[in-house]
């Protein structure tokens, strides 16, 4: 077997791989959290972007944040919503090798409630 040198390190392109879960779609009842982590590699570390509806996807403070961390993009809503948080989103990824993209559905389903006074 071959040995290389410990200063030797491989490049590879930017990829996005979706399990079968997240592909298939995934469906959330209104209010519950979503935490969903998406494997991303490449070598240099690719930037990664979410986005929503095919627009960047804004972080709101203490609701929904998105993070990498292990080889994964995170994207984590505390309770979601149904009339912002349901649509297509996407993981983008890049670096100086090449970019990927994948995207899935998130649906939310429940009653939504309103309060009359």
């Amino acid at each position: 077997m071959k040995q290389w040198p410990d200063d030797v390190v491989a490049s590879a392109a930017a990829q996005v791989r979706l399990t079968r879960r997240i592909c298939d779609g995934v469906t959330f009842s209104e209010g519950q959290p979503i935490n969903i982590r998406v494997p991303v590699s490449g070598h240099p570390a690719p930037r990664v972007t979410w986005l929503k509806d095919g627009h960047e996807l804004l972080t709101e403070a203490g609701r929904r944040e998105v993070w990498t961390e292990d080889q994964c993009a995170v994207l984590a809503v505390t309770r979601c919503q149904r009339t912002v948080d349901r649509g297509v989103y996407a993981v983008r990824v890049d670096n100086s090798l090449g970019a990927d993209e994948a995207s899935f559905t998130i649906d939310v389903t429940g009653e939504l409630l309103v309060f009359l006074q």
